[in-house]
């Protein structure tokens, strides 16, 4: 991104361990802020930066930009909600799996030096069946996931109210 922007001609200023006091020293003739969770983006930040057009939340929410004083000063807010998906779902999915087959159990046995092969039978996912709670970006994608290995997936959304079994496509 860094490099897209670069190209088109955009002074980047890349700081990403910068302390909250220099944030400030260094925002006031800024035009766009993008940040992750760990920096706040409160009513005095946005009162020094007198230039600042647009603000991006580079992950899922935004909970750590004050909306309100945002949008009192016409700054455009936007986040990256697809962005992490995939790779929480396949975290998910991994972790799963590691408690499923006795991996990490097996893992910590072999730094201690012993060998549980007989001792650690582990199950297959296949044709197991699967609860996944709340269908959001990230809940949808982790049901897939289940599903393309061969597994049934029983899914509840609060939002629907009602069970959604098997209806993952």
């Amino acid at each position: 991104c860094i490099e897209d922007l670069k190209k088109e001609g955009f002074e980047v200023f890349f700081k990403p361990e910068i302390s909250r006091e220099e944030l400030l020293k260094e925002i006031a003739d800024k035009h766009a802020l993008v940040v992750r969770g760990r920096t706040k983006v409160d009513a005095k930040l946005l009162e020094v930066a007198k230039e600042l057009k647009i603000i991006v939340r580079a992950g899922v929410g935004l909970d750590n930009i004050d909306l309100e004083s945002a949008n009192s000063r016409n700054i455009a807010v936007f986040n990256t909600p697809d962005a992490v998906t995939n790779a929480v779902a396949e975290l998910t999915l991994a972790l799963v799996l590691c408690l499923l087959r006795g991996i990490c159990k097996g893992n910590d046995s072999l730094k201690r030096g012993e060998w549980l092969k007989n001792k650690i039978i582990g199950n297959e996912l296949k044709e197991k069946t699967v609860c996944v709670l709340g269908l959001g970006r990230i809940g949808l994608e982790v049901a897939k996931k289940f599903k393309n290995l061969g597994c049934r997936v029983i899914a509840y959304n609060r939002s629907d109210k009602r069970e959604l079994a098997n209806s993952i496509g």
